[in-house]
């Protein structure tokens, strides 16, 4: 059992087998519906409709599965697996293992020594073994090849080390509305191990600006941030720094402001409700102390055409509501609401004051980020090269006036057989002196 574990390991196809385990797991947790992305209603949903899908996906998100320990054993096993084949490829390195084989023969009249002058003058090693001269090209390579394995295994460390010192939370800001980061500002936290590190600064989000192509298609998103009085731009791909944690745009949408008044006058409702009605989504919000739930539908880019209605565009050029107002699961009646506009619903007044926007922002940190770059480094560099100085040997053995050419070469055999043609012309008509 220990002979066969210890021939197992080193094996390349055991690493590969658990890099695709690896890879298998990490392509299905991106597939999978993101809970975490969901409003609770979706989730509801979801639970009630598909529950096996659900547990799947709740079992198998990004940030859960990454943070499992049962997962960290998979880069655990392959981080042995590619060290000790490292170790056994440096300890044992066999010429001429795998690549490609060639040989050439022809006449020559030429003396070992001037054979020796024509392989040095192409830069290539030589040494002479009796009656044979072995020349090599190449050793860059074979290092290029250690470097890569040593970067995947600084990728793996990485993986672990993110793991341990990942801080990862969700935090929501609307327009105009300053927060103070702490434990009850975020909306959900994934790893609160280093919660106590997040900074006590006020955030607050003063401009969104999205940006669409032809209305239709999103081009852009940035978000103009206040921290501690500092301002702070975060895009797409951008994010902003904050005491050494990253702000990150994660997700977006509409916040109107809505007064509601009664018949009296009196007002029962005066707010800003951040809604997820984006893509033709529904949403609602309950006005305290009352019965009464309002389901809103949104219109960014409103019109009507005799009975038909809809949105030409994604973008707020013309913003309306339809408010549907229910008590007790039974609907009381429904509106239209033009922003700035006030419509009667069910005897409630209610007025469309402001469209402003809410931003979902990732707030995190991970000190893996930066082993993980380095190891990526080193394995482009090591794959560079790997390809571009590969590793080459001859032998030449001459009996006579005839020469024998044996060549190995690790890639590219077509280039390698015309330098092998080349070295036979050199021999055939050349003579030094």
């Amino acid at each position: 059992m220990m002979h066969r574990l210890t021939r197992l390991l080193p094996s390349r196809r055991f690493a590969v087998y658990l890099l695709a385990i690896m890879v298998a797991f990490l392509i299905l947790g991106t597939s999978l519906p993101d809970i975490a992305s969901m409003t609770p209603e979706e989730t509801g949903a979801l639970k009630t409709s598909r529950p096996l899908l659900f547990l799947i996906s709740n079992s198998l998100q990004i940030e859960t599965l990454i943070s499992s320990p049962y997962f960290l054993v998979l880069p655990a096993l392959i981080f042995l697996s590619t060290a000790l084949c490292t170790m056994k490829r440096l300890c044992l390195k066999t010429a001429g293992e795998g690549g490609f084989y060639r040989e050439a023969a022809g006449e020559t009249q030429l003396r070992y020594e001037e054979i020796f002058s024509i392989f040095s003058s192409e830069k290539w090693r030589v040494v002479r073994e009796d009656d044979t001269l072995k020349a090599t090209k190449g050793g860059y390579g074979f290092h290029g090849s250690v470097l890569f394995h040593l970067g995947l295994l600084v990728v793996f460390i990485a993986v672990v080390v993110s793991s341990i010192t990942r801080f990862s939370a969700e935090l929501l800001l609307t327009e105009g509305f300053p927060m103070k980061l702490g434990k009850d500002a975020f909306v959900k936290i994934y790893k609160n191990r280093w919660l106590s590190e997040v900074p006590s600064s006020v955030v607050e989000l003063k401009r969104f600006v999205p940006s669409y192509e032809k209305g239709k298609f999103a081009k852009d998103f940035s978000a103009e941030l206040s921290i501690d009085g500092a301002r702070k731009d975060v895009h797409v791909n951008k994010p902003a720094d904050m005491g050494g944690f990253q702000l990150s745009l994660h997700r977006f949408g509409f916040a109107p402001s809505f007064k509601v008044t009664d018949e009296k006058g009196r007002e029962v409702l005066n707010a800003t409700v951040n809604l997820v009605v984006v893509g033709g989504k529904e949403d609602s919000f309950l006005i305290p102390n009352t019965p009464y739930l309002i389901y809103t539908e949104f219109f960014p880019d409103f019109f009507y055409d005799n009975g038909r209605f809809g949105s030409r565009s994604i973008v707020p050029k013309n913003p309306v509501f339809l408010l549907r107002m229910t008590s007790n699961g039974r609907e009381l009646g429904r509106n239209f609401v033009r922003l700035g506009d006030t419509v009667d619903i069910g005897g409630l007044y209610i007025k469309f004051d402001a469209l402003n926007y809410w931003v979902d922002l990732i707030v995190g940190r991970d000190y893996g980020l930066w082993i993980f770059a380095a190891g990526f480094g080193m394995g482009v560099l090591g794959l560079a090269l790997r390809f571009v100085f590969p590793d080459k040997q001859m032998e030449i053995s001459i009996t006579g006036n005839k020469a024998l050419i044996k060549g190995w070469t690790k890639y590219f055999p077509d280039f390698f057989e015309e330098e092998i043609r080349r070295i036979v012309e050199k021999l055939q008509n050349q003579r030094l002196s």
